[in-house]
């Protein structure tokens, strides 16, 4: 390649995308049907952007890039966790003399808390029955109190998947303490960004919602996810045939036997709260495959 560009999404942390200015040929150069000014592109979305000339053998470049690119991942981490712990600074930060609260150590070390799978509600024979949806939010809301580092969003289906945590607001870049990520209607990135936040600190456990049948779009970055041992939540809601208004377009047939021959996925499917509730008692554990619920 003769020039590469390293973009790194600090609002993201340590996520970081390298892009190839290779003039290929098709049927002559490409410069001329592709104009885009994609340093302008990546910053508009918030991305952090390093041009390196010598794409090629401009090892010493690139390597200094990415260090660069690490060290604002680093820092904007830190803030967020100030942010969280209410200290003021880095220099508060480094010159406390409180130990460093158990938060920012799960974060880094994927250590959970004890005891934390006690925040999950349980039900009796005498409970209402309720759409297990409902039930999955309540449950993802009561382990947002334990886990500082679950996070995650739907595909601009948050009222119909129930997947908003209601005790936090939208992780912006002005806003990187909080969780609720507005993906927006683009499956197969949703499963690639969570991808790469599972990839990015093992205290960070995403999650992403759609209706079951849309996984047909998500379903690379799903397998990804399952040759990679990336602990991703699937909240994949409204899985049944029977769907009513939206019909056939929405109806998933296929999908539950074709997530089950899929090596290295854990395919869930709860029927009510208790069950519910194991279910992302399971998939928080299963550090090493994604999980489907």
């Amino acid at each position: 390649m003769k020039a590469c560009s390293l973009a790194a999404h600090w609002g993201l942390g340590k996520l970081i995308a390298f892009y190839d200015d290779n003039h290929t040929s098709i049927d002559g150069s490409t410069d001329i049907a592709f104009t885009e000014n994609v340093d302008k592109r990546f910053e508009g979305l918030g991305w952090h952007v390093i041009w390196v000339k010598n794409g090629n053998s401009g090892y010493d470049e690139i390597r200094e890039a990415i260090e660069e690119q690490g060290i604002g991942a680093d820092t904007f981490l830190k803030e967020m966790f100030l942010k969280t712990s209410g200290m003021k600074s880095l220099q508060h930060m480094r010159t406390s003399t409180r130990k460093i609260p158990w938060n920012w150590k799960a974060l880094i070390s994927g250590e959970l808390p004890v005891g934390w799978e006690k925040a999950l509600p349980t039900y009796t024979p005498e409970t209402l029955g309720d759409a297990t949806r409902n039930l999955s939010q309540q449950c993802l809301n009561a382990l947002a109190k334990v886990l500082p580092g679950l996070l995650g969003g739907s595909a601009d289906l948050a009222s119909s998947n129930m997947t908003l945590l209601k005790m936090f607001s939208d992780l912006q870049k002005e806003t990187p303490e909080e969780r609720n990520i507005r993906f927006g209607v683009r499956e197969h990135g949703i499963g690639a960004i969570c991808n790469g936040i599972t990839h990015h600190t093992k205290g960070l456990i995403p999650y992403c919602a759609t209706f079951f049948v849309f996984t047909d779009y998500m379903r690379p970055a799903i397998r990804l996810a399952a040759l990679s041992e990336s602990r991703v939540i699937y909240v994949m809601t409204h899985d049944s045939i029977g769907l009513g208004e939206d019909g056939p377009t929405h109806q998933p047939v296929e999908h539950i036997a074709s997530f089950r021959a899929m090596p290295n996925i854990l395919m869930l499917r709860p029927a009510d709260g208790n069950e519910t509730a194991g279910a992302y008692r399971v998939a928080i554990l299963n550090t090493k495959r994604p999980s489907v619920d």
